[in-house]
């Protein structure tokens, strides 16, 4: 469809520049002696004006009106025995041989000029969009039925606190905050310290998710909660030490990933990421050549 519209583009763009050159066209042929008619009668006025405005003398301006006035008359005299003015037509074989060379250069040039500067793989880059845009489409159902069914359970038992932390994150993706906020403060409510710190750790990883890091300070305010609530919470010190290494407070970054070792069990896989973290932070920088 992409190759379609750009060849009825660029028909269209052709038949444009080549409509004046097919079109019938035809001028006319004005009498030298009507423009001198025309020109002798505004330096009569040009006269009058400038013996009125006292730019000239009287005797001067009777002069110079009788020499206007009898260039004037014989002008007239040759209009009128000029023959009536005709319509000329422009030639109409050289300008369709013109517009021929027009098409059949335009059409081939826009497509070579497209496929160097252009985007030749733009069909196949349109279809693969439009895959991306039906497989979201998939998963925001998926994910719209699954708060459809939270919610339904919540209704049933309100005192659910993992279930309310599962909505909050569930409800983020969905774009809406306002519900998603209000979900993650009733789980924090309801869960013990640990839980309530990692439903919080998990809804800033998903906020991060969502804004693709975009989000800093929200991210690192919930980030902050969920340590608040657990010092031991890895998820949520693992957040502040990579937001502390893309800001380059590689100081802040040492202090979270230290304090993951020193409070996450070793089989967790936040303990080892701070590990090579850590080691990576004390491998000694190759000079720059």
């Amino acid at each position: 469809m992409l190759w379609v519209a750009l060849a009825v583009m660029a028909l269209g763009a052709v038949a444009v520049l080549a409509w004046p050159l097919v079109a019938s066209r035809r001028i006319a042929e004005v009498p030298r002696a009507a423009c001198d008619v025309a020109l002798f009668r505004d330096q009569l006025t040009e006269l009058e004006r400038e013996r009125a405005d006292g730019e000239i003398g009287a005797a001067e301006a009777v002069a110079a009106k009788r020499e206007i006035e009898r260039r004037l008359l014989a002008a007239g005299r040759a209009l009128e025995a000029a023959p009536k003015s005709t319509d000329r037509a422009f030639a109409r074989g050289p300008r369709l041989r013109l517009a021929a060379v027009l098409a059949a250069v335009t059409v081939p040039a826009a497509f070579l000029i497209y496929l160097s500067v252009g985007t030749p793989e733009a069909p196949m880059f349109l279809d693969m969009m439009a895959e991306m845009r039906a497989q979201d489409a998939e998963r925001r159902a998926e994910l719209t039925h699954l708060v459809d069914l939270v919610e339904e359970r919540l209704a049933e038992a309100p005192g659910d606190g993992q279930g309310w932390g599962l909505l909050a994150s569930a409800k983020l993706r969905l774009g809406k905050m306002d519900d998603a906020r209000n979900a993650l403060a009733k789980a924090q409510q309801l869960l013990p310290p640990p839980q309530a710190a990692e439903a919080t750790a998990r809804f800033a990883q998903t906020l991060a998710d969502v804004s693709e890091g975009q989000a800093v300070s929200p991210i690192r305010q919930y980030a902050t909660q969920a340590i608040t609530l657990d010092p031991a919470n890895g998820r949520g010190r693992t957040l502040l030490a990579i937001m502390a290494m893309q800001t380059g407070d590689e100081d802040e970054a040492r202090k979270q990933w230290s304090e993951i070792i020193e409070r996450v069990p070793a089989d967790s896989p936040f303990y080892a990421q701070a590990k090579t973290a850590l080691d990576r932070l004390d491998r000694p920088q190759a000079p720059a050549r």
